[in-house]
């Protein structure tokens, strides 16, 4: 996010985002790229489809669905992560290893 403008739309304070908001809309210069993260939204949301609560809402549901049947942790997520891939594809996967 730092690429898109520190001061722009990336904050490392309240206090500078709250005074950024203040200058920008109070002001008629306008400050250029303030908030627009649209150069990456396709990386950070590939769908932009408006379906986002759809798919999160289900994903969570296949979650719950899983804990109430009482399997263990690591079956609900794997069962819940193929189901992801079977519904919306494997391209949209993001693997986080801790």
């Amino acid at each position: 996010l730092y690429d898109l403008g520190k001061d722009k739309v990336v904050f490392n304070d309240w206090e500078s985002l709250w005074d950024a908001c203040i200058d920008y809309f109070g002001s008629d210069c306008k400050i250029d790229g303030f908030g627009d993260w649209s150069p990456m939204l396709d990386e950070l949301d590939p769908f932009r489809d408006g379906r986002a609560a759809e798919r999160v809402g289900t994903y969570l549901k296949w979650l719950l669905d899983g804990f109430k049947a009482d399997q263990s942790r690591e079956t609900v997520l794997a069962d819940a992560a193929q189901k992801y891939t079977e519904t919306w594809g494997s391209d949209k996967i993001t693997a986080v290893n801790c």
